[in-house]
């Protein structure tokens, strides 16, 4: 009742709206990763940062590149299911694990070929 009584005198219902959007949407992203974070088991460091970061990658941005796509987890007004999203971690983890290291492990194997080759035409020079 309030809150209308200064709509209506101020004029600011639409910036209201769209900060309260804003802010709702960012803070499902935050309550995403955290599910991330949270339910991704005690791994080796870098193994879990390695599929933490595929989770992310597959939920928030729609990266099919890990095999799966994005679960049905993102309602009409932007929010994620939370429980949507805590089951596509649980029931996908390891799949998503065991692609994102293969990957990372051919980046890795790239990366390592083509500074043997910079470090061949440095000293051919």
């Amino acid at each position: 009742m309030l809150r209308e009584e200064a709509f209506s005198w101020f004029f600011v219902q639409e910036t209201y709206n769209t900060r309260l959007r804003e802010f709702r949407l960012q803070r499902s992203v935050d309550e995403t990763k955290g599910l991330i974070k949270g339910l991704i088991p005690d791994l080796e460091n870098q193994y879990r940062a390695c599929v933490m970061s595929a989770m992310r990658k597959i939920i928030l941005e729609d990266d099919t590149s890990f095999g799966l796509a994005r679960p049905a987890a993102l309602r009409v007004d932007g929010v994620y299911d939370a429980g949507a999203v805590r089951d596509f971690i649980i029931e996908n983890w390891e799949q998503v694990g065991e692609v994102a290291w293969e990957i990372l492990r051919q980046r890795n194997g790239e990366h390592i070929r083509l500074k043997g080759r910079q470090k061949k035409t440095a000293e051919g020079m």
